[in-house]
C-alpha cells in the first residue's frame, strides 16, 4: 500500500492488484472497459478512496491532480488477484482461485470457452466460462475452515471439484451476476494465459501447446504421473506445465 496526500491529509491507496479488496475490485472493474484517460484515472481514484471527504477534491489544483493520477497506472497491468469471492448465488459463493492453484481442468475446459466468447461474444459461452472457473467452496472448508491445516490432502484450492453437469446448471443461474463481474473473469483468464505463455515458452513454442489439451491429459494419465484421468484433470496446472517443459527440454537435448 502507498499513501496519497490531499490538502495535508494522508489516505491509504492500493499499489497493486493483490492489494485491492473484493469490494474495491468489483467497484472499479466495470470502469476499466472505458478508454484510459485522465478523466477515467480521476474516477478510479475517487472509487478507491470512498472515505475521502468530497470537499477535499474541490481544493486540489490541476497541477496537484495531475501529479496524483499516475497512482492508478497499476490498473493497466495484468489482473492476477489471489483467491476471492466474486458473487453469491442461492447462498453459495463463486470463488476465483489463486493463480498458483489453478487446476488442469480449469485450463482444459475454459480454453475453448474463452476462444468462443472472444470470437462471438455469446452470453452462453461467457456464463459457462464463469461457472467453470468460479466454483463454490467445499462445504467442509466453509464449515470447518480451521481443519484444513490438519488435512494432509489439502492442496490450497478451496473450490469444489469441477463437475460438467453441475457447472452447466450453475451457468444458467448467472443471469443476475453483473456483466462487469463476468468480464473480470475473462480479463483474469486472459492475463493468466499471458503469464503462462511467458513462463512456459517451450511448451507453447511452434503452437504445439495450443492443441487438444484433453488428449494431452489423457496421455499423461496413461503414464500415471498424476494418477488416472480424473486425478490428472484435478492436478495443479503449473505442475503439469513444468513436467511438459522438462519433457520438451529432454527431447530437445536427446536430438543433439
Amino acid at each position: 500500500m502507498i499513501t496519497i496526500e490531499l490538502c495535508g491529509k494522508t489516505f491509504p491507496f492500493p499499489e497493486k492488484w493483490e492489494e485491492l479488496t473484493p469490494e474495491q475490485l468489483t467497484r472499479v472493474c466495470g470502469f476499466l472497459l472505458e478508454p484510459w484517460t485522465p478523466s477515467l484515472q480521476y474516477s478510479l481514484i475517487r472509487l478507491l478512496t470512498p472515505d475521502v471527504d468530497p470537499e477535499l477534491w474541490t481544493r486540489l489544483t490541476d497541477e496537484e491532480l495531475g501529479f496524483l493520477l499516475p497512482v492508478t497506472d497499476f490498473l493497466q497491468k495484468p489482473i492476477l488477484p489471489g483467491e476471492m469471492r466474486l458473487f453469491r448465488i442461492r447462498g453459495r459463493g463463486g470463488w476465483l482461485p489463486s493463480r498458483l492453484k489453478v487446476r488442469a481442468v480449469d485450463w482444459v475446459v475454459s480454453e475453448p470457452l474463452l476462444k468462443a466468447f472472444a470470437k462471438n461474444g455469446s452470453h452462453e459461452h461467457l456464463d459457462a466460462l464463469v461457472a467453470t472457473v468460479c466454483r463454490p467452496r467445499k462445504l467442509w472448508i466453509s464449515i470447518f475452515g480451521w481443519f484444513k491445516v490438519f488435512a494432509l490432502n489439502w492442496d490450497g484450492d478451496p473450490r469444489e471439484k469441477y463437475h460438467s453437469e453441475i457447472s452447466s446448471i450453475r451457468s444458467r443461474r448467472l443471469g443476475k451476476v453483473p456483466m462487469h463481474i463476468k468480464l473480470m473473469v475473462v480479463w483474469w483468464l486472459v492475463h493468466l494465459r499471458w503469464q503462462i505463455f511467458k513462463d512456459y515458452k517451450s511448451v507453447f513454442s511452434g503452437g504445439s501447446g495450443d492443441g487438444d489439451w484433453t488428449e494431452c491429459i489423457m496421455d499423461l494419465s496413461e503414464k500415471q504421473l498424476f494418477g488416472d484421468f480424473q486425478n490428472t484433470m484435478q492436478a495443479n496446472l503449473h505442475l503439469i506445465l513444468k513436467y511438459l517443459h522438462k519433457e520438451k527440454k529432454r527431447h530437445k537435448q536427446a536430438k543433439r
